[in-house]
């Protein structure tokens, strides 16, 4: 599997990478070096040397930063862009993780994604936010079902890496014996059902309102949480007699256990 350069990997970082580690480098290169080398015929031809170059080192580590910019902003269009399902299925695999990493990004995770050049068959994004990591694998499918197979391999990688959790997205669905291998684990299961729901909950210049939610048997948008104002996801009953049915839950749990039941239409 090809990989991308040191620079590539760069431009799917913010851009502030870019500039951070641009200074550093000419700083270093010429206040720090030149002050802990200790002067000699050997390092003091060097160290100019490195003074010399330090603009042009700094300038090549700074070349990135538009394209970041110009990638995260593409990011974020994406996810404002959404309007169905369908849409989101004809993203290719790698913009269907970008869509997903946005979503979590803007639920305040601090967000890793994968930068390999192809499909890596495992974790796609990595998650970490109040001292937890939480691994995510993306299976943009058209009609196949996520099975059994795909869910348990991912508990494996948990528990390998030792995740407090790991979540499972897909523009499908998932067989029953995958829902029932999830139930009784730290395991979300995120069907294709959930998707549109979940990304308008986010969308901050959408004006579409997301109808199946009930409150007082009344429908209603609800995006934040009503009791602690953070956002709301989506997430997968993993026990008793709803194991497996979607209900919308507070972002910060168990900080706040707010919860709202989601109706099928």
């Amino acid at each position: 599997m090809a990989k991308r350069s040191f620079l590539e990997d760069l431009t799917h970082l913010p851009w502030q990478v870019s500039a951070v580690l641009s200074i550093s480098a000419y700083l270093i290169l010429t206040l720090v070096i030149p002050n802990i080398v200790t002067p000699s015929p050997i390092t003091q031809p060097l160290v100019q040397a490195l003074h010399n170059y330090a603009i042009y080192i700094a300038a090549f580590l700074i070349l990135p930063a538009p394209f970041a910019y110009l990638n995260s902003r593409k990011k974020r269009l994406r996810l404002e862009t959404q309007k169905t399902l369908e849409t989101i299925k004809q993203l290719s695999w790698q913009e269907f993780e970008q869509l997903i990493a946005e979503y979590y990004r803007r639920l305040g995770f601090s967000v890793s994604e994968n930068t390999q050049a192809g499909p890596d068959g495992g974790v796609d994004i990595v998650l970490n936010k109040d001292n937890e990591v939480i691994l995510v694998q993306c299976k943009q499918y058209r009609n196949k079902p996520v099975g059994v197979s795909v869910v348990r391999e991912m508990f494996g990688i948990k528990e390998a890496n030792r995740a407090n959790k790991v979540v499972v997205v897909t523009t499908c669905h998932f067989t029953k014996e995958a829902i029932k291998f999830a139930a009784d684990k730290d395991i979300e299961l995120i069907g294709g059902n959930m998707l549109m729901p979940m990304i308008q909950s986010v969308q901050i210049d959408s004006k579409v309102v997301v109808e199946n939610i009930i409150t007082e048997g009344q429908s209603r948008a609800i995006k934040t949480c009503p009791k602690c104002g953070a956002s709301l996801v989506l997430r997968t009953a993993k026990k008793g007699s709803n194991a497996g049915n979607q209900f919308w839950g507070c972002s910060t749990y168990p900080k706040c256990r707010f919860t709202k039941n989601i109706i099928e239409l």
